[in-house]
């Protein structure tokens, strides 16, 4: 049975994230792709991460919360932000890992080391893509730099291996630049 999981982002301070009204898993796009995922028969989950925040956050804590879901062939991985930067050092530090399909959007993977605890000690495997059915990356120019500097990254590093979904005017595809639906994001999911 297929079945998905997105992971959303952080925010830059305890004080951010505890001021949010809701979950950060149920902003935006993420429940709205949740569901139009289940109607298509693809159980998703949207795990809330722990320590969602700038410096707290915790590369191993966010490991021993995924280890609770299933992941194998027939996966859909969706990460936005940081959380498209956690698959890709997740799965490039288990290689024994094959999904369906990887999506990260507007990811960050902490290029510049200014907050180097989360993405220290791994380097992309260069053998993602021959482990993911399909890889696709959604990228807005008026993006914030330590994005762009990251797509960078990971065009240098896959090339034309991914599939590259490029927008002017999404900024960090959150909800307040794409509304609460994002029907780009849902046509690409085989």
């Amino acid at each position: 049975m297929k079945n998905g999981i997105i992971l959303h982002g952080i925010e830059e301070n305890r004080k951010d994230y505890t001021g949010l009204s809701e979950s950060p898993s149920n902003l935006g796009w993420y429940p709205i792709v949740q569901w139009e995922l289940t109607k298509r028969g693809i159980l998703t989950q949207t795990p809330e991460m722990p320590n969602p925040y700038l410096p707290d956050m915790n590369y191993d804590e966010w490991v021993a919360m995924i280890s609770r879901c299933e992941i194998n062939e027939d996966t859909l991985l969706i990460g936005h932000s940081c959380g498209a930067g956690f698959w890709l050092k997740y799965l490039s530090l288990n290689p024994q890992i094959k999904v369906g399909q990887l999506i990260l959007v507007a990811p960050w993977i902490d290029i510049e080391r200014e907050h180097p605890t989360f993405f220290t000690n791994w380097e992309f495997d260069k053998n993602l893509p021959s482990r993911c059915g399909q890889i696709d990356l959604f990228v807005s120019s008026d993006d914030m730099n330590i994005v762009l500097t990251s797509v960078e990254k990971i065009k240098e590093v896959y090339g034309d291996k991914i599939k590259y979904h490029e927008f002017d005017d999404k900024e960090h595809f959150s909800w307040g630049c794409i509304g609460r639906d994002f029907p780009e994001l849902l046509t690409v999911i085989k």
